[in-house]
């Protein structure tokens, strides 16, 4: 099973957490793993999910409102 984890990681270029992984997985051995085995496999293997950067979101005020609040 580790094989396999590894072989999607690679094809996936480690976009794939243990929520994915275990979907996939289970879909491509017809098994049914727990997501907590999964977990414990990467983490033990060292494999990682790629975390993106979150972007800040900025929204103006209005036009017709005082940048002060009273």
């Amino acid at each position: 099973m580790a094989s396999t984890i590894a072989e999607i990681y690679v094809e996936t270029d480690g976009i794939y957490g243990y929520r994915q992984m275990c979907y996939a997985v289970n879909k491509t051995l017809e098994t049914a793993y727990n997501r907590k085995r999964i977990y414990r496999l990467m983490t033990r293997m060292g494999l990682k999910s790629v975390t993106r950067i979150k972007r800040q979101h900025y929204i103006p005020p209005p036009h017709n409102r005082s940048l002060r609040m009273y």
